[in-house]
């Protein structure tokens, strides 16, 4: 979608807004619908339209500031870049939270502190991430970028770059832009650039899966799965909420990141009804937070060749698979620690914290 599109679309959206709020709130009452669904997504969308128009003049901004001189790859320039996204990621998550009613339980004030130095050390990191909404998507860039003010280096799916703001920031930042149809060796070894030189104010940041999960699309792995490779068939049989993760591009990451290296696993629960914009709408409003949990393995944990490297990456989404069934049964929500649902993948684990836009997690 280009810049022109999208101000259309938001000239439309403001323009015929007594009309279009009305027939939501004839739609939203003749389904019983007191929340107001319509009308919440009518909101999100125009606010979101229009963070995108403001993206768009900062890329701009900063192209006129940093090209002229051929320093729009520089230092400086990524910098700027960078506090421009994590800006924009507090703004989208504060429009989802006053439009939509999102709101986020995470685990570990601590979140980026170091598994063996503590609070305070930050990273490298490489962070892996469960990926079933679009939503979560940008979950590591509220938890390690607008929370915590590191750097991130995102592998992202090339259909993200329909929008113009991911594609102009997503594009001149570290990051890959990955097409998961031709996915392949040059692919790998893009992934694995990402990882070189990254200093303790960077984090890596990859979802396993690829993909959404559904049910369709797990049987569909397993049984490629059983075909190519029995034996990783049989190890990762208990996967019941997640796909089995692609190990190509996280065994990249590891190969080419710095020896210090943490890795932090991501998980949560709340999100698997907001696939798509058709489920968003049916499910309006947000009624119970979605509940955040994070893993962090020290680089002195982690296994050194690739075989026990995709193990280990195994046995973690087992665990965080397991994690997740304990946490639904349990029914847990903004008053329970999910840490009291599972176990989990494993590594250190913090104590149950809100995480509130624009606010990090020491209180500053």
């Amino acid at each position: 979608m280009s810049i022109f599109a999208v101000v259309a679309l938001l000239t439309l959206l403001v323009g015929a807004a007594p009309v279009l709020v009305a027939v939501g709130l004839v739609v939203d009452g003749v389904r019983g619908r007191g929340q107001l669904p319509s009308v919440r997504l009518w909101a999100f969308a125009v606010q979101f339209l229009a963070l995108d128009v403001v993206a768009v003049v900062a890329a701009a901004g900063l192209w006129i500031c940093f090209r002229p001189f051929g320093r729009l790859r520089g230092d400086a320039s990524l910098a700027w870049h960078g506090r421009f996204q994590w800006w924009w990621t507090g703004q989208v998550m504060d429009a989802a939270r006053r439009c939509l009613g999102l709101r986020f339980v995470v685990a570990g004030p601590n979140t980026v502190g170091s598994a063996t130095a503590g609070p305070g050390a930050r990273g490298p990191l490489v962070v892996l991430g469960r990926h079933c909404s679009s939503g979560d998507a940008l979950l590591p860039l509220l938890l390690f970028g607008h929370q915590q003010r590191m750097h991130l280096r995102y592998v992202i799916a090339r259909g993200l770059a329909w929008d113009p703001a991911l594609d102009l920031f997503g594009h001149r930042l570290r990051n890959h832009f990955v097409d998961r149809e031709t996915a392949g060796l040059h692919d790998l070894l893009a992934v694995g650039r990402l990882a070189r030189g990254m200093a303790d104010n960077d984090a890596a940041v990859i979802f396993p899966e690829g993909q959404f999960f559904t049910v369709a699309r797990h049987r569909q792995a397993m049984d490629r799965m059983r075909h190519d490779d029995p034996a990783r068939a049989a190890r990762l049989a208990g996967l019941a909420h997640l796909l089995a993760p692609l190990p190509g591009g996280v065994l990249a990451l590891l190969g080419a990141a710095p020896p210090q290296t943490d890795v932090v696993v991501v998980g949560h629960i709340g999100f698997e009804r907001y696939s798509t914009l058709a489920d968003v709408w049916r499910n309006l409003p947000f009624t119970e937070p979605v509940v955040v949990q994070t893993w962090r393995f020290a680089a002195e944990q982690l296994p050194k060749s690739r075989r026990q490297r995709m193990e280990w990456l195994d046995q973690r989404w087992l665990d965080l698979d397991q994690w997740i069934a304990e946490s639904a049964a349990a029914g847990v929500s903004s008053d329970r620690s999910p840490g009291r649902a599972g176990s989990g993948p494993g590594g250190r684990r913090n104590a149950s914290w809100l995480l509130r836009p624009r606010r990090r997690p020491d209180g500053t």
